[in-house]
């Protein structure tokens, strides 16, 4: 077993310490951040899945510590129980590295104390366990066309809803290499709208198309029953009902397009560092 050492500012660095291996963080910042939770991580040294998933908490909670020394915070506020608990337990089995960045600014970011920190909830760590990195490509996509002011400003207007070829330009643009099938495309918009992060655009009809009005609502505009004021849409007939029959596969499909919704929007700002201090003192 490697002996502890001491970092360059007389602070113990090897703070988490098991019986299989030795972790090197930034012992004084997590304990602050985390209130000494990381103790009870020394249970997992006992096998090598458990020293792995030692290793990995271990990197997340270094690379937290690095952003917010980055954004100029020295003293972060202790994160609730019910916040990091959850943390340790997902980022101590996320290996993709594309994102290890969002689990460390997220931790970051709850741990700020400063008034104006980014918005966090702890519902976002259970997100954070279900999300892969082709969504949070897409996510970021979306995030840059609904708000082109976060990036280059190269758009003068959001795109509401855009459809998957815009998407994945917006991807490419940013930065990322993305050429996904039609089935990965669908899948990740399903998972984006299943976790409450889009929303989808509704399939609306309209009267001409669709004579026969034994199986569907007809939704007006303040009681006005001007047809051209008025859509149609499906009526969800529950099954024992004579309208009911099974879903097409067409039906069973991913939204045709979908739309980053606030509860998005606050999520994915969650996920990204710290802001920077000012810098306000004088020369």
């Amino acid at each position: 077993m490697p002996s502890k050492s001491d970092d360059s500012n007389g602070s113990d660095s090897s703070f988490l310490q098991g019986p299989l291996i030795e972790v090197k963080a930034d012992g004084e910042l997590i304990q602050k951040l985390t209130g000494g939770l990381p103790e009870e991580i020394l249970g997992m040294g006992a096998d090598w899945v458990r020293q792995k998933r030692l290793e990995l908490v271990a990197e997340r909670l270094q690379g937290t510590a690095e952003k917010l020394r980055n954004a100029g915070i020295e003293d972060p506020e202790r994160v609730t129980l019910d916040t990091v608990s959850p943390w340790i337990e997902g980022a101590s089995i996320e290996e993709d590295p594309d994102l290890h960045e969002m689990w460390e600014s997220f931790l970051a970011n709850a741990g700020d104390p400063r008034p104006k920190r980014k918005q966090t909830h702890r519902s976002f760590v259970r997100i954070l366990k279900q999300i892969e990195a082709p969504e949070q490509k897409v996510l970021e996509a979306l995030y840059y066309l609904d708000d082109p002011r976060t990036r280059a400003g190269q758009r003068e207007l959001p795109i509401e809803y855009p459809h998957a070829g815009e998407i994945i330009d917006a991807v490419r643009e940013i930065g990322y290499q993305f050429d996904p099938s039609v089935s990965l495309m669908e899948t990740i918009k399903i998972n984006l709208v299943r976790l409450g992060l889009c929303s989808r655009q509704r399939r609306t009809k309209s009267l001409e198309v669709e004579p026969d009005t034994s199986d569907i609502r007809v939704v007006g505009l303040g009681g006005l029953t001007d047809p051209d004021q008025l859509s149609i849409e499906d009526r969800p007939a529950l099954p024992g009902d004579p309208h009911h029959v099974p879903e097409s596969a067409d039906a069973q499909r991913g939204p045709p397009r979908i739309h980053i919704n606030n509860f998005g929007r606050a999520f994915y700002e969650s996920c990204q560092p710290p802001e920077v201090t000012p810098n306000t003192e004088e020369d």
